[in-house]
C-alpha cells in the first residue's frame, strides 16, 4: 500500500502542476479583457477550452495511474481499494 500512496502522491502533485498550467492561459484572458485586447466572448470561449482540455487531461491520468495501481494490486486487491476509496473511481 505505500506503493499506491505514492502513485497517488504523484498523481496529485502532477494534476496540482496541470491547474496551475490551465489557470495560465486564463488569467491571460483576463488582463487581455481587461485591457480591450479582446471581447468577453473570447475570453469565456478561452476559459471553457481550457477546462475542458484539463478535465479531458485528468481523466486520461486518472485511467493510467488506476491501471497501474491494479497492476500492482491484482483485481481482486484493487476492487477492494476502489470501494475503500469511491472518489478513486
Amino acid at each position: 500500500m505505500t506503493i499506491v500512496d505514492e502513485i497517488e502522491k504523484h498523481k496529485s502533485k502532477f494534476l496540482s502542476k496541470c491547474t496551475k498550467a490551465k489557470l495560465d492561459p486564463i488569467l491571460r484572458a483576463k488582463n487581455a479583457l481587461e485591457n480591450e485586447f479582446i471581447d468577453q466572448v473570447v475570453s469565456k470561449q478561452i476559459s471553457r477550452n481550457c477546462q475542458k482540455i484539463f478535465e479531458q487531461k485528468e481523466q486520461i491520468i486518472n485511467d493510467i495511474t488506476n491501471k497501474k495501481i491494479e497492476k500492482l494490486l491484482g483485481k481482486e486487491f484493487f476492487k477492494k481499494f476502489i470501494n475503500e476509496n469511491p472518489k478513486l473511481s
